[in-house]
């Protein structure tokens, strides 16, 4: 009888165990495109802006998604290097991202999100300039399990392409949406 009750004690405690570590382990599978595409603005006649693509890739919505863009800059210190924030360009907050599912249901949560900022030339200028970087911070929650994933992704001047990105799940550029 004791044994019984040990055994079924340990039991439930392995079964406790694999659950929450299998509910620590779903985290947001956020993906970001490797390039801000620079295209026409949706809003401003004859402007220009930049868009960097985020597509939700998994079966659950993400939450609580939070986003900082800031112009970087590698400085040297001590024993090594250090960035340096030097322009501040956006922070901006998404309440949520629909899953991969939504994709082409224009009633449904979309499970892609662009990051839109309008055309500076002092951005332009600034990637110029050896080691310098649009640096994207994204934390984004895991609808489900509540786990937090920080992303974060650097943008040289090479990365910025002019175009306009592929409707879908996909994070390539359109080259006959090309924009003078």
């Amino acid at each position: 009888m004791i044994l019984e009750i040990f055994i079924g004690f340990i039991l439930g405690l392995i079964g406790t165990w694999i659950f929450w570590k299998y509910q620590i382990n779903i985290k947001p599978k956020l993906k970001i495109s490797d390039v801000i595409a620079l295209t026409k603005s949706l809003k401003k006649d004859n402007k220009k802006n930049y868009r960097i693509k985020m597509v939700n890739l998994s079966n659950r919505n993400i939450i609580n998604i939070k986003v900082r863009l800031t112009v970087v800059q590698l400085k040297d210190i001590l024993d090594g290097k250090t960035s340096i924030g030097i322009k501040h360009i956006k922070d901006t907050e998404i309440s949520v991202i629909g899953a991969r599912k939504n994709v082409g249901n224009p009633w449904g949560l979309s499970p892609i999100r662009w990051i839109s900022f309008d055309y500076d030339p002092e951005i332009c200028t600034l990637l110029k300039q050896p080691e310098t970087r649009i640096m994207l911070t994204v934390s984004a929650t895991d609808a489900i399990s509540g786990t937090t994933a920080i992303l974060r992704k650097t943008f040289k001047d090479n990365d910025v392409k002019k175009g306009e990105f592929k409707y879908g799940l996909t994070l390539e550029i359109l080259e006959k949406h090309k924009i003078t």
